[in-house]
C-alpha cells in the first residue's frame, strides 16, 4: 500500500472525496470548548487590502526596470499541466463518515507565459521573523524560498539537485567531499557570493538543521572554504548522507546568506533579507504583508524547473503575501478577485470553490502530519506519566473532525512520518494510539501528583485547523484532571514564544510535505532537536537514528524506521494526531502556478 499510494501521487487526476455529512463551522473558536459541527459558512465580506506604509528593506538596491522583453525562446513554451494529485481517503478502519466521490478537472494551468503584473497571496499565518535559520514557521520559509537559495534543492520527487552548487567530487575513501560554486552568482546587493559564505550559513543553522545536525553529531563532519569558490566537507566514516545533509528543506535551514546575516548569533532573528533567489525582498509591514519584486540579475539554472530546483524563470514583476487573518474573509477576497491566491486553508471551504468557475483548487498531498507538541523540559510533561495520560486519553478523532471537518481530508496515521507513504506502519501503536482511555489517564494523573496542575495551551487563531485542536486538547487536559490556560494569540506570537519553554506546556504545529523524506529530518523525534525539548533520556531514540544513518539498503532502513515508531509511542516525544490534506485555491487568471508541493511563484503569471 505504501508504494501504489505514493506513485497515485506522482502520477495521475486530481481527485479527492467529499462527504455527504455536514462540514465544520470555521468561525474562530471560544475558550476550551470543542467547536460544534456545522454547515459551511458563507464567505465573510471581503476586507478592504489599502497598502499601508511599509517598512524598507536593509540595504536595497534600486528598483529595476521591469523587464518588457518576451521570455526566453524555452520558456515561451506553453507551461505542462501540472503533476495531478490524489486526495487519499482514510486508510481501511481507520476513517470516519460515509463518503461520495467527486472528481475534480485538472486545473488548466497552461498558456503563453507573459511578462508583469503583481500578484497577491495569503499565507497560512502570520510572519514574525523574515529569518529561516531563526524559526521553522512556513510563512519564514516562504520568504527563504522566494529571496535565498542553498547549496541542493529538493525537486518535485524530493531529491536534492545542485543550486548553487556546481559540481562536486568525492575522495576514494569518502571521507572528503569538495564542492565547487557556480561561477558569478551574487547577492541582490551586487556582491558576489563566496565561499566564506557558505561556511558561515552552515556554522549559524549549526546543530539546529536535522540532517546536518547528524553529520555533525554521528561523522564528525566539518566544512571549510578553499578559496572564493570551493567548500570542502570533510567526515570520519563513509556515508551517502552527505548531499543529504546539504539541501534547504530541513529544520533551521541553511540557505546561503551574506556574512551581515550568517555572524549573527543563531539567538537573534536577523531583519535583513539579502540572498541570490529570483525575488528580490522588498518590505515588510508586520502584522500586513512582505513584499518581492522580481530580480532581473537573477542567474537561473538551465536544468528544467522542478519544485525547488532546476531554473527559476519569473514572469511577475512582483508579488505581494497579504495577512488576512479571519479565515471566511481569506475566502472572500478571493472570491471578488481582491487576492489572486490563497495558501493552505480550511477545507470546510473547498465546496465554494469548487462550485465558483472562476476558481482553481488545490488538494496538498501527501499532506500535513499533524500532533500534541509537548515541553520536554518542565513539569508536568517531562514526566513520561504525564505524557502518557494525554496518549491514552487524546479523542483523534474528535479533534481532526473539529478542525479539518470532512473526514475526506485527513486521516487517523499510526506511523510518525506520513500515512500513505512508505513509511507506513503500526509498529508501537497498539494500546497507544487512539486508546481514548480517559480512566486510565485520570489514574496516571493522580499516580504522577499532577491533579489541578496548570498548563498553558496555545492557541493560534489566524491558523486553519490548530485553533480548533488547540480547543480539543484542552478539553481533554481538564477531563483528566489538569487546570488548563487556553492561551489564544497569532501564529507569530506563537511562533515566538515557542521558542522559550518557561512560557508554555502544549502547542500544536503540522510537519509539512518534506516530512516524507525520513526520520532524520523530524527533529521533534531528536535529542534537543525542536521546540519540544525532547529528551531521550535513555537514549534509545539516538541510538535508533544513528542506526538508520548508517543503515545499508532500503530494506534495513525501514526495519530500523519500525524501531524509532515503536519506541516513539513508547517514549512520546510527541503525541500523533493524524494527516489531514489541505486545500489551497487560485484564481482562474493564475496561470503556470502548481503549489503541489511548494507555493512557490516562479514560473507563473497572470492573465487578468
Amino acid at each position: 500500500m505504501r508504494n501504489s499510494w505514493f506513485l497515485m501521487v506522482i502520477a495521475a487526476v486530481l481527485a479527492f472525496v467529499i462527504a455527504c455529512g455536514g462540514s465544520e463551522q470555521t468561525a474562530t473558536p471560544s475558550a476550551a470548548t470543542a467547536p460544534v459541527p456545522a454547515a459551511a459558512p458563507a464567505p465573510a465580506p471581503a476586507p478592504a487590502l489599502v497598502a499601508p506604509a511599509q517598512v524598507a528593506a536593509q540595504a536595497p538596491q534600486a528598483p529595476a526596470a521591469p523587464q518588457q522583453a518576451a521570455p526566453a525562446a524555452a520558456a515561451q513554451q506553453p507551461a505542462p499541466a501540472p503533476v495531478a494529485a490524489a486526495a487519499p481517503a482514510p486508510k481501511a478502519g481507520l476513517g470516519a463518515g460515509s463518503k461520495a466521490v467527486s472528481m475534480v478537472a485538472t486545473p488548466d494551468l497552461r498558456g503563453q507565459p507573459k511578462m508583469g503584473g503583481n500578484l497577491r497571496i495569503v499565507p497560512q499565518g502570520s510572519l514574525k521573523s523574515l529569518d529561516a535559520q531563526w524559526t521553522t514557521l512556513i510563512v519564514t520559509a516562504h520568504v527563504a524560498r522566494h529571496t535565498e537559495e542553498g547549496l541542493f534543492q529538493l525537486d518535485d520527487g524530493f531529491s536534492p539537485q545542485p543550486m548553487l552548487v556546481n559540481d562536486w567530487t568525492t575522495s576514494s575513501d569518502g571521507l572528503t567531499w569538495t564542492f565547487n560554486l557556480r561561477e558569478g552568482i551574487k547577492f541582490h546587493d551586487g556582491r558576489s557570493v563566496l565561499a566564506s559564505d557558505v561556511v558561515g550559513s552552515f556554522a549559524r543553522s549549526g546543530d539546529k538543521a536535522g540532517m546536518w545536525k547528524r553529520m555533525l553529531a554521528d561523522y564528525g563532519a566539518t566544512m571549510t572554504a578553499s578559496g572564493d569558490s570551493t567548500i570542502v566537507v570533510t567526515i570520519d566514516k563513509p556515508t551517502g548522507l552527505v548531499i543529504d545533509s546539504l539541501h534547504t528543506n530541513q529544520s533551521f535551514a541553511p540557505y546561503i546568506v551574506p556574512e551581515e546575516v550568517w555572524s549573527l548569533p543563531r539567538t537573534e532573528s536577523s531583519q535583513i533579507v539579502i540572498g541570490t533567489g529570483p525575488f528580490k525582498f522588498v518590505s515588510w509591514a508586520p502584522g500586513d504583508r512582505w513584499t518581492a519584486e522580481r530580480w532581473d540579475d537573477y542567474q537561473p539554472r538551465s536544468e528544467p524547473s522542478s519544485a525547488l530546483a532546476g531554473n527559476h524563470t519569473v514572469y511577475l514583476d512582483s508579488m505581494e503575501w497579504i495577512e488576512i487573518p479571519d479565515l471566511a474573509s481569506r475566502v472572500a477576497a478571493l472570491v471578488v478577485g481582491q487576492v489572486d491566491a490563497l495558501d493552505e486553508f480550511k477545507a470546510d471551504f473547498a465546496p465554494q470553490i469548487l462550485d465558483n468557475p472562476d476558481l482553481n483548487l488545490f488538494i496538498n498531498t501527501p499532506g500535513n502530519g499533524t500532533s500534541v507538541w509537548l515541553n520536554h523540559v518542565k513539569p508536568p510533561f517531562n514526566d513520561i506519566r504525564a505524557r502518557r495520560a494525554v496518549q491514552l486519553a487524546y479523542p483523534t478523532e474528535k479533534a481532526l473532525t473539529a478542525a479539518v471537518g470532512d473526514p475526506a481530508y485527513w486521516t487517523l496515521c499510526t506511523n510518525y512520518i506520513a500515512c500513505n507513504t512508505r513509511w507506513d506502519t503500526d509498529a508501537g501503536s497498539e494500546g497507544h494510539y487512539n486508546m481514548q482511555d480517559v480512566e486510565a489517564a485520570k489514574a496516571l494523573i493522580v499516580e504522577a501528583g499532577f491533579v489541578g496542575f496548570k498548563v498553558r495551551v496555545m492557541q493560534p487563531l489566524d491558523m486553519p485547523v490548530l485553533p480548533d485542536l488547540a480547543a480539543v486538547t484542552a478539553e481533554i487536559l481538564e477531563e483528566i484532571g489538569f487546570e488548563v490556560d487556553l492561551q489564544p494569540m497569532d501564529w507569530a506570537t506563537l511562533g515566538t514564544r515557542r521558542a522559550d519553554p518557561e512560557l508554555w506546556e502544549a502547542f500544536h504545529t503540522w510537519s509539512g510535505t518534506g516530512r516524507v523524506l525520513g526520520p532524520l529530518l523530524n527533529t521533534s523525534l531528536q535529542k534537543d532537536g525542536w521546540f519540544n525539548k525532547y529528551q531521550d533520556t535513555s537514549g534509545k531514540m539516538s541510538e535508533l537514528m544513528a542506526a538508520y544513518a548508517s543503515a545499508g539498503s532500503p530494506e534495513e532502513q525501514f526495519s530500523v524506521w519500525e524501531q524509532i515508531n515503536a519506541f516513539a509511542y513508547e517514549d512520546i516525544p510527541i503525541v500523533r494526531i493524524g494527516d489531514f490534506y489541505p486545500p489551497l485555491a487560485s484564481r482562474k487568471w493564475v496561470k503556470g502556478w502548481n503549489p503541489i508541493p511548494f507555493p512557490v511563484m516562479w514560473g507563473t503569471w497572470l492573465e487578468r
